[in-house]
C-alpha cells in the first residue's frame, strides 16, 4: 500500500474492473480496507496463477508493489515523482490462447506541478533490435484511442493512468521497455530502461474489492 493513502470502504463483494476509460489513481491507491486485510486469512476465495511480462531484473529505485487492494505492480521512485506500471498480457495455464500483444499501464504521482508525459516517446526494443513506438494509447481522462505525438501536463498527486499498446509480443528474454517522454519543466526525467521477461504470479483473491486492469478494447 502506498504511503499516505488512507483507506476507504468500498463494497466488499465486488471486484473493481478498470478498462479503457481513465480512472483516478487516488481511488485505486486507497482501496485497501479491513475486508481486504482479513480476506486472505479468513475469507479467501482462492488464488489465481498466471504469467505476465514484468521488469526483470529490477533497476535501482524500483520495487514490486501492490495497489487497489492487492494488484501486483512495479513501482519506480523518480526525480520528484512515483511511477507505477503493469503489463496487460496475461496468460493462464488452463487456457490455450497465444500470448497477447504487449500492452502496458503507466500511472504517475508527481510531488509538484510542472511534470508532463508524452506517451508516443515510450518505446519497446525487440530481441532483433527493432525499436517500436506505441501503436496507440488512451489518455486517462479522454478514454479514447489516440496516436497524437504530444505531451500532457500531469497534475500534482496520484491522478493519471495511460494505457499503451505495441505491435509485439513478449515471449522470451531480450525485450526491453524505455519510458521516455517524462519531463519536468521541459527537461527530461530519466527513467531506467526496463528489461522484460515472462514471470509466473500467484495472486491471492478474497472477497475484498481488488482492482483488476483489463485491456481497453479500443486499443485492440
Amino acid at each position: 500500500m502506498t504511503e499516505g493513502a488512507p483507506p476507504t470502504t468500498p463494497t466488499p463483494t465486488r471486484r473493481r474492473t478498470v478498462q479503457g476509460q481513465g480512472h483516478d489513481l487516488r481511488r485505486v491507491l486507497r482501496a485497501t480496507t479491513l475486508s481486504s486485510l482479513i480476506g486472505v486469512g479468513l475469507l479467501s476465495l482462492g488464488c489465481a496463477t498466471y504469467e505476465l511480462s514484468v521488469p526483470q531484473p529490477l533497476p535501482a529505485g524500483a520495487r514490486e508493489d501492490k495497489i487497489g487492494g492487492g494488484l501486483p505492480v512495479t513501482r519506480l521512485s523518480l526525480e520528484g515523482m512515483k511511477l507505477w506500471l503493469r503489463s496487460l498480457d496475461e496468460t493462464y495455464p488452463h487456457e490455450t490462447a497465444p500470448t497477447p500483444s504487449f500492452m502496458v499501464w503507466l500511472a504517475f504521482e508527481p510531488a509538484n506541478l510542472g511534470y508532463s508525459f508524452n506517451p508516443m516517446k515510450v518505446t519497446v526494443r525487440t530481441p532483433e533490435g527493432i525499436v517500436l513506438r506505441p501503436r496507440a494509447y488512451t489518455h486517462p481522462k479522454q478514454g479514447v484511442r489516440s496516436t497524437e505525438d504530444r505531451a500532457y501536463s500531469l497534475p500534482k498527486g496520484p491522478s493519471a493512468g495511460f494505457f499503451l499498446a505495441f505491435d509485439t509480443v513478449v515471449t522470451s528474454a531480450g525485450v526491453s521497455l524505455t519510458i521516455d517522454g517524462v519531463a519536468k519543466g521541459g527537461q527530461p526525467v530519466v527513467v531506467p530502461t526496463l528489461p522484460l521477461a515472462r514471470h509466473r504470479i500467484k495472486e491471492y483473491r478474497g472477497v475484498s474489492d481488488t482492482m483488476q486492469l483489463n485491456r481497453p478494447p479500443e486499443l485492440e
